[in-house]
């Protein structure tokens, strides 16, 4: 159940330059909760897909590379990884920390 006071945002990230971090931080008050779901790879990835939604930018991370990237503003409080079709995906949830 969510608290009275709180609220959802959605935060477009892009391609983990490390002010994703910085943005998602901003939105939040000191001790709320990212919770973030993303397609796994081994390690950082950056790729372009051309389908008929014409050619998109998709970019993989691994919850280290996200912990990396949250470093010094979120500490890690739940990861997950799952399947879905024949993606890789893993979610983690960040508490704000500053």
């Amino acid at each position: 159940m969510a608290h009275a006071g709180s609220k959802a945002r959605v935060v477009e990230i892009g391609c983990g330059d490390g002010r994703d971090a910085e943005k998602i931080a901003a939105a939040l008050r000191t001790g709320g909760i990212a919770y973030i779901s993303l397609k796994e790879r081994p390690a950082y990835e950056a790729e372009v897909r051309e389908d008929e939604f014409g050619k998109r930018m998709f970019y993989y991370y691994n919850p280290a590379v996200v912990k990396a990237l949250a470093e010094g503003l979120f500490e890690p409080v739940h990861e997950a990884h799952y399947t879905i079709g024949h993606g890789k995906w893993f979610r983690i949830a960040l508490r704000k920390i500053t």
